[in-house]
């Protein structure tokens, strides 16, 4: 199964405007739990989630937002 920190590309039914595959990093593989890795911010506060740039994780193809 997977382990905490794989990075996995999974299709997301529920992402708006439309479902789109999108890369998320494994933090548990019973219940199966993960952080989605978004290219915007999706709050405005800036404590809510990490800011990774795209040297930092070989897949991303911009600098992105771990939420």
């Amino acid at each position: 199964m997977f382990q905490s920190g794989d990075v996995i590309y999974i299709y997301c039914v529920y992402a708006k405007p439309k479902p789109k595959y999108k890369y998320a990093i494994t933090i548990n593989d019973n219940p199966p739990l993960f952080f989605l890795i978004n290219t915007q911010p999706r709050r405005s506060t800036p404590d809510a989630q990490i800011y990774i740039q795209k040297h930092e994780l070989p897949c991303l193809m911009h600098d992105s937002y771990v939420d």
